[in-house]
């Protein structure tokens, strides 16, 4: 197997007289003169057409599988799984061109699934004899990453579902969206990605060994299960939200229900005393000292009696 970077095609890294290439390439749009120099080496020593080196150097945000004349065009992209990362920077994007004997990744910035691997292969030696089963570790180890960062997210899943049922004043309504938010786009990129994977595994014409196609499928099943793991923990994210909303419709039934009691007490003491209020000749009690208690007592026995009122409509 033989290990290639362009930016150090000159230093010693893995050469070995058998076995597949491995070239990867970090992409730079900001340096033009580099750029120009990957495109030739590109085409002029790798021996790629302008049309799949255009495909390779693609910056789309979906994943894809696209069969070219030098063999399969895989995209892959994933989020990173943080919960509360709304960053565009949170999406991984590999680009890779494997054939029988090759296999070309091409990035911009640091991939951490893809520097483990490289490490890997250049210092444990591990003998390697397919392009495919190269393709086929990346894709488990990004599994296997996905799953990591998932016991975080079942961490912050659970606390918001021990908050969403106590008795707080303080729900976590900010905090569940945006890790709704975050499962849903995670969802969508790796059940995107579980899909193209299974269908490069179940394509024949494009490996020729068998323990290739397992091999890949293997890493499709576990990102399927990563995919139904985000399914659970959204599917909790939709109870614990059913919950808060739960308890803030009850929250203002019971502030209607208190609106309610003091409109209907005060209603009828308020329209008495505007009634009385009215400055004109003829008010009742105008000459008579006691008529200020005597109104007092009168509303008082109205205001109680609206309260029970109101107290044995609630009871009913």
């Amino acid at each position: 197997m033989k290990l290639i970077r362009y930016d150090s095609i000159d230093e010693t890294l893995r050469d070995d007289t058998e076995g597949p290439q491995w070239i990867d390439l970090t992409l730079d749009d900001t340096d033009i003169d580099r750029e120009k120099n990957i495109d030739r080496w590109l085409c002029e020593e790798v021996g790629l057409s302008e049309q799949t080196r255009d495909i390779l150097r693609g910056r789309s945000k979906r994943n894809r599988r696209i069969v070219v004349p030098e063999g399969v065009y895989l995209r892959i992209c994933y989020m990173e799984l943080s919960p509360i990362a709304e960053s565009a920077d949170a999406l991984t994007q590999i680009g890779i061109l494997i054939t029988s004997e090759r296999i070309i990744t091409a990035r911009r910035g640091p991939v951490i699934v893809l520097e483990e691997l490289w490490k890997a292969l250049n210092t444990e030696r591990e003998p390697v004899d397919r392009a495919w089963r190269i393709l086929a570790l990346l894709v488990t180890r990004i599994a296997a990453r996905i799953e990591g960062n998932l016991d975080g997210v079942a961490g912050l899943v659970d606390e918001l579902e021990d908050h969403a049922f106590e008795d707080d004043r303080d729900m976590p309504i900010d905090e569940l969206g945006q890790i709704r938010r975050q499962l849903i786009r995670d969802r969508r990129y790796i059940t995107m990605l579980a899909r193209i994977v299974e269908e490069t595994a179940v394509d024949t014409e494009t490996h020729l060994a068998i323990q290739s196609g397992e091999e890949l499928a293997f890493a499709a099943n576990e990102l399927t299960r990563q995919a139904r793991t985000l399914d659970f923990f959204l599917e909790r994210s939709n109870l614990i939200q059913d919950q808060i909303e739960s308890e803030l419709a009850d929250r203002m039934n019971r502030a209607t229900y208190r609106l309610g009691v003091v409109a209907t007490v005060f209603l009828p003491l308020g329209f008495l005393t505007g009634l009385l209020g009215i400055n004109v000749a003829g008010v009742p009690g105008d000459h008579y000292p006691g008529a200020f208690w005597l109104v007092c007592g009168v509303l008082f026995v109205i205001a109680l009696g609206a309260w029970f009122f109101v107290a044995r409509m609630h009871n009913s």
